[in-house]
C-alpha cells in the first residue's frame, strides 16, 4: 500500500474519495460518526458544510508522490481557471462587456491543460461532482477539447471545442438565480425560460466576434440527431459536428454531477445514457469514443452490487454494452450483461463514490 499522511485540510480543499484520518463527529437529530478510513463522499461533504464544519483531518498519499502530486497541480490550475470563468459570467449577468481578448485567454490556458496527459482521469478525481454551473462550463470545456484530440481534429478546430463548451451555457447568465438553483423540477413557464439559454449564448457570443461555428454550438448543443432538442428542434446533419460534440460532452458532465434537484449519476450511468442514445440522439462516432476512453478508466475500480457484493470491474464484454466483467472474492467472475436483474448500487475510485440514482437527462440542465 501506498505510504499515507495526514493532513488538514479545509472543506474548499477536501475532494470527494479523500479518506478520514481522524474520526467525525456528525451531530443532529441523530448523532452518527464517521470512521478512520472512511470515504468522504460530495453527500458527506455538503452535510459537514451545513453543519458548520470548516476542516477535516484528511490521508493523502506522501508528497513525493507523483499521482499525488499531479492531482495538486490539477486542482490548483482548475481553481484558477474557474476564478477566471466565474469573471467572464459575473461581467455577463450585471451588464457589462467581455472583451474577446479576455476569452482568447481563457481559452489558451484551457487547452493548456487539455493537452497534459490523464486529464480526463484527473477530470474524474478533482473537477466533476460539483452542483455550480460555472463548474459544468468548465467541465464541459475541457471534455470538448478533449474529445476533439480523440476525433483528431486539427489545433484550430480543438481550440474552438474548447472556447464552445467554456462558453455554451454563458446564456444562463441571463437566467434569473431562483430558476437556476431551484431545488425542484421547473414548472412549465421555468422551462421555457431556461430552454431560452442557448439563444442567450448565441446572442452573447455574437457580441464578442468568436468563430460562426463557436456560436452555433452554443445556440444547438441541446439539439438532438432525431429532432427532440431544443431550441429549434434540428435533425440530423442540420446540427453542425461541434455542437454534436458539445452536446455530448453536456449531457456526460450534467450526469455525472449533482444538480439542485438530484444527486450526481454514476459513470456507467452516464455511459449507458450515451449508448442507449447514439444514432437516435448523439453522434454515434463520439460516443463510441467517448466510452472507450470512460470504460479503459473505470478498469480496476471497486463496485457494490445491489445484492450487497463487492467486486472489481475486469473488464466490458463489448463496446455496445456498459455492463462490465466484475470479479467477485475467492476468484469468481460475474458478466452483468447476462444478469439483467442485478445491478451497481455504488462505483468506488476515481472520484470517491457514485451511487445509482435513475432518470437521466432532464430538469433544469
Amino acid at each position: 500500500m501506498a505510504e499515507r499522511k495526514k493532513i488538514r485540510l479545509s472543506l474548499q480543499e477536501v475532494q470527494p474519495g479523500m479518506a478520514v484520518a481522524e474520526p467525525i463527529c456528525l451531530e443532529g437529530e441523530k448523532t452518527a460518526f464517521l470512521a478512520e478510513g472512511a470515504l468522504l463522499t460530495e453527500r458527506i461533504l455538503e452535510l459537514l458544510r451545513l453543519r458548520g464544519q470548516e476542516a477535516v483531518v484528511v490521508y493523502v498519499p506522501a508528497a513525493n508522490d507523483a499521482n499525488f502530486a499531479m492531482q495538486t497541480l490539477f486542482r490548483e490550475t482548475y481553481q484558477s481557471l474557474l476564478g477566471t470563468l466565474e469573471g467572464v459570467f459575473q461581467q455577463l449577468r450585471y451588464g457589462g462587456v467581455v472583451e474577446k481578448e479576455q476569452l482568447n485567454v481563457l481559452a489558451e490556458e484551457t487547452m493548456v491543460v487539455v493537452h497534459q496527459p490523464d486529464i480526463f482521469s484527473l477530470l474524474s478525481m478533482s473537477g466533476q461532482g460539483r452542483e455550480s454551473f460555472l463548474h459544468h462550463s468548465l467541465n464541459v470545456g475541457l471534455l470538448c477539447g478533449l474529445l476533439a484530440l480523440w476525433q483528431n481534429y486539427d489545433e484550430t478546430m480543438v481550440r474552438d471545442a474548447v472556447t464552445a463548451g467554456l462558453l455554451h451555457d454563458m446564456g444562463k447568465s441571463r437566467v434569473p438565480e431562483h430558476i437556476l438553483e431551484k431545488h425542484d423540477v421547473l414548472l412549465a413557464h421555468e422551462q421555457h425560460v431556461m430552454h431560452c439559454h442557448p439563444f442567450h449564448s448565441y446572442q452573447l457570443l455574437l457580441g464578442v466576434s468568436v468563430p460562426d461555428r463557436v456560436c452555433r454550438a452554443a445556440l444547438h448543443h441541446h439539439e438532438r440527431l432525431d429532432g427532440s432538442g431544443y431550441p429549434e428542434g434540428l435533425k440530423g446533419d442540420d446540427i453542425s459536428p461541434l455542437a454534436q460534440l458539445v452536446a455530448i460532452a453536456d449531457v456526460y458532465d450534467a450526469m455525472v454531477s449533482p444538480r439542485p434537484y438530484r444527486e450526481a449519476h454514476s459513470p456507467l450511468e452516464a455511459l449507458e445514457e450515451l449508448l442507449q442514445g447514439m444514432f437516435e440522439r448523439f453522434n454515434p462516432a463520439i460516443c463510441m469514443k467517448m466510452a472507450d476512453r470512460l470504460k479503459d478508466l473505470l478498469l480496476g475500480a471497486t463496485v457494490v452490487l445491489d445484492d450487497g457484493r463487492e467486486g472489481v470491474i475486469r473488464q466490458f464484454p463489448h463496446s455496445l454494452s456498459p455492463r462490465p466483467l466484475i470479479e467477485l472474492p475467492a476468484g469468481m467472475y460475474l458478466d452483468l450483461d447476462r444478469e439483467p436483474d442485478l445491478g451497481l448500487v455504488a462505483i468506488h475510485g476515481l472520484q470517491g463514490t457514485w451511487g445509482s440514482r435513475g432518470g437521466v437527462e432532464s430538469g433544469n440542465c
